[in-house]
C-alpha cells in the first residue's frame, strides 16, 4: 500500500470520527506542507465521502457516505446528513477538538470504554491530553433554545449518573473525568458559568465557546 493510500485511510478515519471536516483541518492535521485537495478528491471519487456547500462562500464540508462508513468500519449513522438534528452536535465536537488549539480527540464508544474501564453516561466523549495528563470529557451540546436551568438539570443528572459508577470514582476525584458544555454564544457561556458556580460548585463542569457556523470562516483562517 502506498503512502498516499495510507493518508487516504487516515483522512477517512478522521471524517468517520467527527462525521464531517473541512479542508483546512485536514491540511493542519495530515499534510501541513501540501494541499489536501488530492486526498479529498480521491475519497470523493471512490464514493467514500461527499462534499456539501452552504458553509460560507465557496466553502464545502466533507461528509462520510454510507459506503465510507462501511469502509471505515463505523456505524452507518456516522454518515449524518447536514440537516439532521445531530448535525449541530457533530459540528460543535469538531470545533472543540480541532479548532480550539488543544490536543483533543473525539472518542468512539469502544475507545471510551477501554480507556475508562466501563461504560460512562452520555453519548459523546472527548480525550484531552495536556501537561502529561489525559482527561476525558463527556461533551454536551445544548440546543439553541434550551433554557439554562434545563442545561443545569441535565448536567446535574449526568454528574450523579457518573458518580454512581464505581469505576469512575478515581477519575472524578482526580479531575480526570469531567463534563464539557459546548456553546456558541459568549453571553450564554457567561450565564452558564455563573449558574454552574452557584448551583453545582462541587462538580467538574467545563463550559467552552465553540465556533458557530457564522464564525467558521475566521476559525478556519486562524487554523491555517
Amino acid at each position: 500500500m502506498s503512502s498516499g493510500e495510507n493518508l487516504d485511510d487516515s483522512v477517512l478515519a478522521h471524517i468517520a470520527r467527527y462525521c464531517l471536516t473541512f479542508q483546512e483541518i485536514v491540511r493542519h492535521i495530515y499534510c501541513p506542507d501540501s494541499n489536501p485537495k488530492k486526498i479529498l478528491y480521491s475519497l470523493r471519487e471512490r464514493g467514500l465521502v461527499e462534499a456539501r456547500a452552504g458553509f460560507g462562500g465557496n466553502r464545502r464540508a466533507y461528509f462520510l457516505t454510507g459506503k465510507g462508513a462501511n469502509a471505515a468500519g463505523v456505524n452507518a449513522k456516522r454518515a449524518v446528513p447536514a440537516g439532521s438534528d445531530a448535525f449541530p452536535t457533530h459540528f460543535a465536537l469538531l470545533g472543540f477538538c480541532c479548532l480550539a488549539g488543544k490536543a483533543r480527540i473525539r472518542l468512539h464508544r469502544e475507545e471510551v470504554e477501554e480507556a475508562l474501564g466501563g461504560t460512562p453516561p452520555g453519548r459523546y466523549h472527548c480525550l484531552e491530553s495536556a501537561e502529561g495528563r489525559s482527561r476525558v470529557f463527556e461533551a454536551y451540546v445544548p440546543g439553541g433554545n434550551t433554557r439554562p436551568q434545563s442545561i443545569v438539570e441535565r448536567v446535574r443528572q449526568s454528574a450523579a449518573d457518573a458518580r454512581a459508577r464505581d469505576f469512575l470514582g478515581p477519575w472524578i476525584e482526580a479531575s480526570l473525568y469531567a463534563q464539557a458544555v459546548l456553546v456558541d454564544s459568549a453571553e450564554r457561556l457567561q450565564a452558564l458559568l455563573q449558574i454552574f458556580s452557584r448551583e453545582l460548585p462541587n462538580e467538574h463542569v467545563h463550559v467552552e465557546l465553540v465556533p458557530a457556523a457564522s464564525q467558521l470562516e475566521r476559525a478556519l483562517h486562524e487554523l491555517a
